[in-house]
């Protein structure tokens, strides 16, 4: 299908796999007020998310070996590009499925957790990113790294389970102020972004339920869009 909208991927996917993100209830309810946050990519935990380690650059140079100044250079000008960054709002999402027990765990902060699904392209046309351009595409787990497109959008091979895709929105206007230090928050349309909902299997029966009719009474568009994780 065609978004109308320019974007970018390093990989091929389909634009209409579903793919899923672990949020908090107050992430949700955010979103299904009309709003998205968007960290910036230098928030991460992740070292990788910060800059390029050197021994990831380097790692085919033999122990003993002298990294030319050729060589240095041009570790040097991707460590600036990838510096630059930083500062890109990002939206992480996953290829896991919702009774994935470790993305529960490890992305819902407690057991009023959510997890939203949708497509990648109903996520870029569900946000207000007139001003941005979007990059997007699959996570690659390497050991090493070579050009500047596997520098943002790789990690480390440890993090191979979370199958992670991601969005990056780069402003148009390379001089444009953020009032937030640490993300954005971008106009959403909910109605298009979620598919369906999943509330955490670590939800106490009741207040899933409660939650679930309070939620379906407020949106008319959730009814019938909302189950309850039993792992």
């Amino acid at each position: 299908m065609s978004t109308g909208i320019e974007y970018m991927f390093l990989n091929e996917f389909d634009i209409d796999m579903p793919i899923r993100r672990f949020v908090g209830m107050d992430s949700f309810l955010q979103i299904l007020d009309g709003k998205f946050y968007a960290s910036f990519r230098g928030e991460f935990f992740d070292k990788w998310e910060k800059g390029i380690p050197a021994k990831m650059w380097f790692k085919a140079v033999p122990v003993g070996t002298q990294v030319s100044q050729a060589e240095y250079e041009q570790y040097s000008e991707m460590c600036k590009e990838v510096d630059c960054f930083k500062i890109v709002p990002t939206s992480c999402w996953t290829l896991n499925s919702a009774n994935d027990y470790l993305m529960w765990k490890s992305y819902t902060q407690s057991n009023l957790g959510v997890c939203i699904e949708s497509s990648p392209a109903d996520v870029m046309l569900s946000l207000g990113t007139e001003g941005y351009d979007i990059i997007a595409s699959e996570i690659r787990y390497v050991m090493n790294l070579c050009s500047f497109e596997e520098c943002i959008f790789s990690k480390s091979s440890a993090y191979e389970n979370e199958k992670e895709f991601r969005f990056y929105f780069r402003p148009k206007d390379n001089d444009m102020q953020y009032e937030c230090k640490k993300g954005i928050i971008m106009d959403i349309c909910p109605e298009k972004m979620i598919h369906r909902v999943y509330f955490s299997p670590f939800i106490r029966k009741e207040v899933a339920l409660l939650q679930k009719a309070l939620i379906e009474n407020s949106f008319n568009f959730m009814r019938d869009k909302i189950s309850i994780i039993e792992l």
